[in-house]
């Protein structure tokens, strides 16, 4: 009989529980903590890279932002030049209202003029913000007047804004 109980222990449900000197202790808890770290690195460097990505494509934004600004203005400031609306010296004086894709007039301000040259400038900054400088000069014994236009677009009009960009563009004819 007592054969019989040692091989039902044996054999039985107990056996291969219970191990005495096992050198494998702790070695999965220790494998998913490595594991789990060097995912978590990953994860960590990939949501960095996203990140920098969508803060670069907003960059990009406001930088078309500010261009169609800068744009806007020199397309204004063409089409009031054409219309002889900005002063070629300082014989004409007084400058009328011009308008810039609103109802809003825009009165032109005479920086600097003499017998030769005359610098107005103008701003727009309904819905774009734009300062737009006309220079338009006379050589002596020219007949021809020179023009430069040199807007500068801001895709805000708060100077103080973190994602503030300006671009600009000069034109000479």
């Amino acid at each position: 009989m007592n054969q019989e109980i040692k091989t039902r222990i044996n054999t039985g449900f107990m056996v291969g529980r219970i191990r005495h000197g096992s050198t494998q202790k702790g070695f999965a808890l220790i494998f998913s903590i490595l594991a789990t770290s060097v995912l978590l690195a990953i994860s960590s460097a990939i949501w960095n890279l996203a990140i920098r990505e969508v803060v670069l494509s907003s960059f990009g934004r406001e930088s078309q932002i500010a261009f169609y600004a800068t744009d806007a203005g020199v397309e204004c400031a063409l089409y009031w030049d054409f219309k002889g609306a900005f002063a070629a010296n300082v014989d004409l004086g007084y400058m009328s209202a011009i308008y810039c894709g609103s109802h809003i007039p825009i009165f032109p301000t005479i920086i600097s003029s003499d017998a030769t040259s005359a610098v107005t400038t103008f701003s727009i900054a309904e819905g774009l913000c734009a300062d737009i400088k006309v220079t338009k000069t006379k050589p002596e014994g020219s007949l021809s007047v020179h023009t430069m236009i040199e807007s500068r677009g801001h895709n805000t009009c708060n100077v103080s804004d973190l994602t503030y960009v300006e671009r600009g563009l000069r034109v000479n004819y």
